[in-house]
């Protein structure tokens, strides 16, 4: 087994601008712009499902969680590093809201952002807030909490059987639902499909680590591997761009999530050129920034509307194109400078204080 997986982060910071530029598209460029002809072309050839990609950060998470988890942790312990983990930049994200809304540029929701601020929000509050994008992070805060509750109270030889379940009977309600984002609560009760996307995609993640842990991988790779694999490894690459971001197809969430697994898996062996060449120091360090990239991107898009993209002389309207590019390069400046001045140092700081 071989831990250097530096190659993950690569998944990790593709797949956050893809959302970005899908995000781009749908929410601004075509509900403000849309009347452009540039957009009505764009629009023949271009998919909404880019929102099935969560499914892909939830089945990582799931993978690394199996390497994380320890009997020995404390609930407190657990609930603190999750919290210092993933708390700061939602609050911060709310502040800038805030701000903005002194403003006059966004108009600010108190309920829906305290219930960002409490995860509730999307995870088992059906809402709206001015973080939309941190539903994801809710859902993964409270499945995390989930599958550490279950590993502290089952036995280890129980885990596989019991998990397997679990992954079996939520992705069977998931994929018998046509749209995932479409009426999301399940039953009209309190239980949402963003949960149990979470539930689902960090259980199968899970899964797929128990049998990448009991490989035993010989570490001489032949040319004709690399080449074979790195073509496979590509291919499966190209078409979860194509579905995700160009073509719509039906049953998109299953044919997804069956492609990345077998991509992930091939990532993990690291048979292929292509997933080689990408086990590097550079995707690691970048892929540590995806976090506050993705969360920062409601706020920066209210201001690059408000700054660029709505300037008669220098904006869409004038350079569309060149606009959607600036949009995804700030965004990712804009999460960077936030990782160290945010994220990583006030995680410290929480575990210092509650440790």
């Amino acid at each position: 087994m071989n831990l250097e997986l530096k190659n993950i982060n690569f998944f990790r910071i593709l797949f956050t601008f893809v959302i970005i530029y899908g995000h781009i598209i749908q929410h601004w460029m075509m509900t403000k712009f849309g009347s452009m002809e540039f957009f009505k072309h764009l629009l023949k050839h271009t998919s909404y499902n880019f929102g099935y990609i969560c499914e892909m950060f939830f089945i990582i998470s799931g993978f690394f969680m199996f390497y994380t988890f320890s009997r020995n942790t404390t609930f407190k312990s657990f609930i603190v590093n999750k919290i210092a983990r993933l708390w700061p930049v939602i609050a911060f994200s709310v502040l800038v809201c805030f701000i903005l809304s002194l403003l006059g540029i966004i108009t600010y929701d108190k309920y829906g952002n305290i219930t960002a601020l409490l995860f509730l929000s999307n995870s088992f509050i059906i809402n709206h807030n001015n973080i939309g994008s941190a539903w994801y992070i809710n859902v993964l805060f409270w499945t995390f909490i989930l599958y550490f509750t279950l590993f502290k109270i089952i036995k280890p030889e129980n885990r596989i059987p019991v998990v397997g379940i679990i992954v079996f009977i939520v992705y069977s309600i998931l994929f018998n639902k046509e749209h995932l984002y479409a009426s999301p609560k399940l039953m009209g009760g309190g239980i949402t499909y963003y949960l149990l996307r979470g539930i689902a995609g960090m259980g199968w993640g899970y899964l797929i680590a128990c049998l990448y842990s009991s490989w035993s991988l010989s570490s001489v790779v032949t040319l004709r591997q690399k080449i074979f694999y790195g073509i496979l490894e590509c291919y499966l690459l190209f078409l979860i761009y194509k579905w995700t971001i160009v073509k719509s197809i039906p049953q998109a969430v299953v044919i997804l999530v069956f492609l990345f697994s077998v991509l992930f898996i091939l990532f993990l062996a690291q048979r292929g050129f292509l997933s080689r060449l990408l086990n590097n120091d550079i995707c690691f360090k970048f892929g540590q920034y995806c976090f506050s990239i993705y969360l920062v991107q409601d706020f920066m898009y209210q201001i690059l509307y408000k700054v660029l993209w709505s300037n008669p002389h220098i904006g869409v309207l004038k350079y569309p194109v060149l606009n959607i590019f600036l949009g995804m390069l700030f965004v990712g400046i804009a999460g960077i400078i936030v990782y160290y001045i945010i994220e990583k140092p006030f995680k410290n700081i929480i575990k210092k204080l509650f440790q």
